[in-house]
């Protein structure tokens, strides 16, 4: 009896030996795709080293803050440090144990599992971000025009915004995307116009363009007041597969061009220059175009190196003679 007593003597007063030093909480275990979590670590002791926490699930750590709040208990006033990281997932993922040094010893926090779910687009969003082509199936070199189109409701406060292009792997970028600005009385609507072309014949996907912004917003404290504080999230735009077929037979170029070849003169005499001025003028991939450099027989032929601005395409060749040719 007098051995019962004292396991259960044990029990009881075991709950007020054992707390933790280090606690970590989130703001929300299950978030929307793009939203920011916000890791909170209470932290209760002397000689406290911040620990280094630069990603979270994998993410870079986008704000870090601190605060101090003193605890009453049962008459005993405590000292609790808050450290809170701000970052965005992109999957479901486990916030990993941290280690901090306090009170002379490492004390761990547990691991926080994080739901992410994909959101599904929906009518009357505030914020949306769409890639949008006027061709999904191409041949190998064809041009098409892609658009991503971003939409903001003008009644949010966007302190910042960082944009981030698709990735357009297996795909030529031609020059720098032109951008074009539309509003109404509810949203502002940016739309920037790439000119592709693909490299390689298959399937082909377009993805990975969002866009992080900054808002602010009023957050409630624990008074009852409300405070203005700056929320990051993150808007996925959706992913595009383009079908690249191969070039038929024969075919080297697809496109819609024009040629013309401009020659300085028609009359010479022997073992004089005849320059001539080679222009490919259109919507295709130039870069696939070689030498127009000619064989004719008895006649010296000189080819300047092919120059490309925009869509034009020139170069310049020079004949030498000894007869008519």
């Amino acid at each position: 009896m007098k051995n019962l007593g004292k396991s259960l003597l044990i029990i009881l007063l075991l709950p007020n030996y054992i707390y933790a030093l280090a606690v970590a909480s989130v703001n929300s275990k299950v978030v929307a795709l793009g939203d920011t979590v916000t890791l909170s670590i209470s932290l209760e002791g002397k000689d406290i080293q911040r620990p280094d926490v630069y990603t979270l699930c994998g993410e870079n750590v986008i704000a870090t803050s601190s605060s101090t709040n003193i605890k009453a208990m049962n008459g005993v006033y405590k000292k609790e440090y808050i450290l809170s990281y701000q970052f965005i997932p992109t999957q479901t993922c486990t916030v990993e144990a941290i280690e901090i040094s306090m009170n002379g010893k490492i004390e761990k926090t547990l691991p926080i599992d994080i739901k992410v779910e994909k959101v599904v687009a929906r009518k009357g969003a505030k914020f949306s971000l769409e890639v949008l082509s006027d061709k999904v199936e191409v041949y190998v070199g064809e041009p098409f025009e892609l658009r991503l189109v971003y939409k903001q409701d003008k009644s949010v406060q966007v302190v910042e915004n960082k944009f981030t292009p698709p990735s357009f792997n297996g795909f030529w970028v031609k020059g720098q995307p032109t951008q074009s600005v539309e509003e109404d009385s509810q949203f502002a609507t940016t739309t920037l116009t790439y000119k592709l072309a693909s490299q390689r014949a298959g399937n082909l996907e377009i993805s990975g363009a969002n866009i992080k912004i900054a808002k602010r917003q009023n957050t409630k404290n624990n008074w009852g007041g409300f405070f203005p504080e700056v929320i990051w999230k993150t808007i996925f735009s959706n992913d595009l597969s383009i079908t690249s077929k191969p070039l038929p037979t024969g075919v080297d170029l697809v496109g819609d061009f024009s040629l013309e070849a401009i020659v300085d003169t028609t009359e010479v005499n022997p073992n004089e220059a005849v320059n001539v001025l080679i222009k490919l003028v259109g919507d295709g991939n130039l870069e696939d175009v070689k030498s127009f450099k000619p064989y004719l027989g008895g006649v010296s032929i000189f080819d300047e190196k092919i120059i490309i601005e925009k869509n034009t395409l020139s170069q310049k060749i020079t004949f030498v003679g000894f007869h008519i040719f």
